[in-house]
């Protein structure tokens, strides 16, 4: 069912380098777990995919509802530290810095 559901995840939603690994279904909501596919993060500055990363952080988000049950993402963001100078949380395509939803 996993592997359904995450072709659609990204058919409609088409997160850069990230796949949907598990849905967790609970009362009130769902969880999608995501992996990321690569093991670098990608410097906001240079576009330097080959940043070190200096922290993994477990970021938790609200996305749009599904059949009016509230959807959530679970993945890993890092703080990196690029050749370039720059120090910081990576940039990712769905979600702001520090926002809370998509």
């Amino acid at each position: 069912m996993i592997n359904q559901i995450s072709s659609l995840f990204e058919k409609y939603y088409g997160f850069n380098n990230f796949k949907p690994v598990s849905l967790k279904p609970f009362a009130d909501r769902i969880v999608i777990q995501l992996k990321r596919r690569r093991t670098t993060g990608f410097c906001p500055v240079c576009n330097c995919p080959r940043a070190k990363v200096e922290r993994k952080i477990t970021r938790f988000i609200r996305d749009f509802d599904f059949a009016g049950t509230k959807v959530f993402l679970e993945f890993q963001q890092f703080k990196i530290h690029c050749k370039c100078g720059f120090r910081g949380m990576e940039l990712l395509d769905f979600v702001d810095l520090y926002g809370k939803c998509t």
